[in-house]
């Protein structure tokens, strides 16, 4: 994204502190259907197989989703809840998704809350203005994200009960299942970038800058076709006053079925570490060609004495090698 924001309020639930310094306890796990030691962790909930429009074919773009309401999957987070998924409405009006255009014009469900965007902004009830960011370059061929923010420290008139929030948003042409299963075989490895936004506390003081930290990255995901499962890792860095923060993350070996899955994401190293980071992702295009995701980052790290908090959401499209 070509939107940069500097440190973010952050508020994570004590229930998230005391929880995700563990590692997770390996519940439903099974043995690869290929017989290696691999252990396949069962696949948490994963979103519906169709979200509004067609499924992925060979010559679409995504401009032919304007004027679908679509089902997107939607992570948002504020600086008084963690992160959370969900599946709501939006829809892109005629021009849209053009590289160059000026009227960013859509309805989205956006904290519970119906926003009509025109130009790249609405309104929300209490008067604050909701924004929208769209980057065509982050885009697939056949799956993309945007985002909305508001922010109150951005209103010349402050809002009555102000917010500060954030949601991602994923939609594009899924693959049909069924040629999923037909037409995949073996390993393919997917890459590319993520964005983030979030909340960020450093020993349980909030960020003076009440518009945003942004976290920037990569994920890497290889998808087993043959004994349907998924793992990969997540990489990347946010800023948190002077002190770059490092994430490192891993996938575990997760089952999926259909044309989604889901996973959580634990930390790569231990010690200093606790990450309760969630994906809610599907396979896009006419043979799995793109992946896209949304995510719920919860992460806690220990650097010398003091102690990092981020609670945010994030999107990825990425594209297989």
């Amino acid at each position: 994204m070509t939107w940069k924001k500097n440190g973010f309020l952050a508020l994570i639930a004590l229930s998230f502190l005391s929880a995700c310094m563990g590692g997770g306890d390996g519940d439903g796990a099974k043995a690869s259907s290929n017989g290696t030691s691999i252990v396949v962790l069962s696949a948490p909930p994963a979103p519906p197989q169709v979200n509004g429009l067609a499924y992925g074919i060979a010559g679409q773009s995504l401009s032919d989703a304007e004027g679908v309401e679509i089902s997107a999957l939607q992570s948002a987070g504020s600086d008084s809840a963690a992160a959370n998924t969900d599946t709501v409405a939006i829809t892109f009006d005629a021009g849209f998704f053009a590289v160059a255009s000026t009227a960013r014009n859509a309805e989205a469900i956006f904290l519970g809350e119906t926003v009509m965007i025109s130009g790249g902004e609405g309104t929300l009830t209490n008067g604050q203005t909701v924004r929208l960011f769209y980057d065509p370059s982050a885009a697939g061929s056949y799956v993309g994200a945007a985002q909305l923010a508001a922010y109150a420290a951005l209103e010349t008139t402050p809002p009555a009960n102000p917010i500060n929030a954030e949601a991602h948003y994923l939609f594009g042409f899924l693959s049909d299942p069924d040629v999923i299963n037909a037409r995949i075989s073996g390993a393919v490895r997917y890459s590319g970038d993520i964005v983030a936004t979030g909340f960020v506390t450093t020993n349980g003081v909030a960020s003076a800058d009440l518009t945003g930290t942004e976290l920037d990255g990569a994920i890497n995901l290889t998808v087993n076709f043959d004994d349907d499962w998924v793992t990969g890792d997540l990489s990347a860095t946010y800023t948190a006053d002077t002190q770059i923060v490092p994430i490192d993350l891993s996938l575990p070996h997760t089952a999926f079925s259909g044309n989604t899955f889901a996973g959580a994401f634990e930390c790569a190293t231990t010690g200093g570490c606790a990450s309760a980071t969630e994906m809610n992702a599907g396979f896009f295009g006419p043979s799995a060609d793109e992946v896209g995701g949304v995510l719920q980052i919860e992460t806690v790290h220990d650097i010398g004495e003091d102690r990092y908090q981020f609670s945010g959401a994030g999107s990825f499209v990425i594209t297989s090698e």
